[in-house]
């Protein structure tokens, strides 16, 4: 799925990307079904500027900068190992979990290397 995400994005020269699964404690109370609902895409291009848009969004041309301003790393007692991150931008605001389907290369292996790159100085 992230595959056909960076295809359509190969005018903004896409070195890395994955899908971000909403992990909202509160959704996740009410109504677990929903959290799917706000997956988002997070693309990271070469200049290392984040776009985010909803997965599920049917037209994949609006695409969103992300400031890393905008992100922090987030931790869960329950899974500490887990790569989790809050995004404070108002349209997509939450928590969510790296997944693993990710663009894998030579810079990004794992998850944990796209925790790093989300979360750069600025967030240190």
């Amino acid at each position: 799925m992230i595959q056909q995400f960076t295809n359509e994005q190969q005018a903004h020269a896409t070195i890395g990307g994955f899908i971000a699964k909403s992990a909202d404690p509160i959704l996740a109370h009410i109504n677990p079904s929903r959290l799917q609902d706000n997956n988002l895409v997070l693309l990271i291009q070469a200049d290392q500027s984040i776009v985010v848009s909803f997965a599920n969004s049917q037209n994949q041309s609006g695409w969103t900068p992300l400031s890393r301003e905008q992100i922090h790393q987030s931790k869960s007692l329950l899974a500490p190992k887990t790569c989790y991150f809050k995004i404070t931008h108002i349209k997509y605001a939450g928590t969510y979990l790296i997944s693993p389907d990710l663009i894998v290369n030579d810079q990004f292996k794992s998850e944990k290397d796209y925790l790093e790159v989300l979360i750069s100085t600025t967030n240190k």
